[in-house]
């Protein structure tokens, strides 16, 4: 850790009673996104200005001069076309960011704006750094938006349990502080994982420790995390299933793989769980896997984040269809090139920079109005049918297309031979609704055996960025991998792409 890192992880541990002991009501927070929502452009170009314009190192700095932009140019044409229009003409001048210039330098987008962050840091194998920040005041306008769906869903007078890893995923604590902070603090949460046993884990892990134990200095404090491996769910559900008997409802949040196999264990014990509100992010919620967990008696909520943004959308509680979505305009503008989505965060306080960047997910954008609480907030942009183009999930966690590609040409053909066209990765959904990554090999590469390559693979994760060895651990818990002994499938142009989407399910 850096000077610099450990002077503004101190700040954060420094202002992190005030934080939870000052909440936010559904007013204050409904005021705050209508604020945010009429002076949304105003805020866009103050972020420009200060993050962007004032800082020489700014990766923008040569696109917007490439393009003839200066920030008054901007400010005009903001103000005179709108943002949307006006960041669309700014991608066609050639203002934007592709998804693999991101990827590989992530650090380039970083807010040094902010002062008091808690930042996560790990030097991955490409040379890089891989940070997430968690800023207490962009921390703050997030929780705006869980209060949005906590009041669609009735939530605040419901047991609420966790089950996510420690850091250097910021997903639990991330949930936990934004929680307290709308003063509806989460009463259990499980740890999927025992990160201090992949890189850099244990200081992060001490850093997650050392966070809830400050907390306890407030009226709000956080549970500290138990550790409950992925593959005891029937804890998990037995938790559930208490609270429920206790109190008449539950709430319990993970990712979705981690829902869809307690929603299997109660199937398997004949449990019903109605009354229980499961919420979900980070993997696609498709029909099939709705289906899977509403099968049960429960329901399922599904929020649209990335870890490089933070909230993008909200189900809407009127869906024209499964993953239509809200999109959390008061902090993020979305263009579209093509079937593309591009990233414009709004917000002086948000952790990285972004304007037109490309994150990997397609989608569609609309306007309408659908008569639910979220858009009658003025939320009108809808976004479905996302999905990633570039990045894998599977288990929560994400890992770009192009270090799967990495990973065939470093790891798989000098070991066991041929060239990258000679393996394949497929991302397909199993007869259970979980997402697997099967590896095409092909027949000529002869014997090998399957559970020496697929250790071969997570070996190579494990010695990537903080991301990286995370998925690894979870993979190998889940048995994500598959070894698949076939030919290498072409497109219908007679290309051997690195990465597919397969959508037959599968045995497993």
């Amino acid at each position: 850790m850096t000077w610099r890192q450990g002077t503004s992880y101190l700040r954060f541990l420094a202002g992190l009673r005030q934080f939870l002991n000052s909440p936010v009501s559904f007013e204050q927070a409904r005021a705050a996104l209508a604020h945010a929502l009429q002076h949304r452009e105003e805020n866009f170009l103050q972020m420009l200005q200060q993050c962007v314009y004032a800082n020489p190192a700014s990766p923008y700095l040569p696109l917007l001069r490439r393009a003839g932009c200066a920030y008054e140019d901007i400010a005009d044409g903001v103000r005179r076309e709108g943002l949307e229009k006006f960041l669309a003409r700014l991608k066609s001048a050639g203002v934007w960011v592709s998804f693999d210039e991101f990827k590989s330098a992530q650090q380039d987008f970083n807010n040094y704006a902010l002062s008091a962050t808690c930042e996560v840091s790990s030097g991955g194998s490409s040379g890089q750094t891989a940070r997430s920040h968690l800023d207490l005041d962009y921390l703050e306008f997030r929780s705006y938006y869980d209060h949005l769906f906590f009041q669609m869903l009735d939530l605040y007078r419901v047991p609420m349990g966790l089950w996510y890893p420690k850091l250097p995923a910021v997903t639990g604590v991330g949930n936990c502080l934004r929680y307290a902070k709308l003063g509806k603090p989460v009463d259990r949460w499980f740890s999927l994982l025992a990160t201090d046993q992949v890189k850099s884990g244990r200081a992060l892990s001490f850093a997650t420790d050392l966070m809830v134990w400050a907390s306890r200095l407030s009226r709000r404090p956080l549970p500290m995390p138990e550790l409950l491996e992925m593959d005891k769910v029937d804890t998990a559900l037995d938790w559930i299933l208490q609270q429920r008997q206790n109190t008449g409802r539950c709430a319990f949040q993970s990712y979705l793989s981690q829902v869809i196999r307690i929603a299997q264990a109660a199937k398997t014990r004949e449990t019903d769980l109605s009354s229980v509100v499961f919420i979900v992010g980070a993997e696609p919620l498709t029909a099939t896997r709705h289906r899977e967990i509403e099968a049960v008696g429960a329901r399922v909520y599904s929020r649209y984040f990335a870890s490089e943004i933070g909230s993008i959308a909200l189900e809407c509680g009127c869906p024209c269809e499964i993953g239509d979505y809200h999109l959390v305009t008061p902090s993020v503008a979305v263009v579209t090139d093509g079937p593309s989505l591009l990233f414009t965060s709004l917000l002086r306080s948000a952790p990285k920079v972004l304007i037109n960047v490309q994150l990997g997910d397609s989608g569609i954008l609309e306007d309408h109005d659908c008569g639910c609480l979220i858009g009658e907030l003025g939320l009108r942009t809808h976004v479905r049918q996302v999905s990633s183009f570039r990045r894998a999930k599977s288990e929560g966690m994400t890992v770009p297309h192009r270090d799967l590609s990495r990973l065939i040409e470093e790891a798989l053909v000098p070991k066991y031979g041929g060239s990258s066209l000679d393996y394949q990765w497929i991302e397909r959904e199993d007869a259970r609704g979980l997402t697997r990554l099967c590896l095409r090999v092909h027949p000529d590469r002869g014997a090998i055996s399957e559970t020496e390559m697929v250790e071969t693979i997570l070996a190579w994760l494990r010695r990537g960025d903080a991301g990286l060895p995370l998925a690894a651990e979870l993979w190998r818990k889940a048995d994500t991998i598959q070894i698949v002994r076939e030919r290498p499938q072409q497109t219908a142009l007679g290309k051997t792409v690195t990465v597919v989407r397969d959508e037959t399910k599968t045995k497993h």
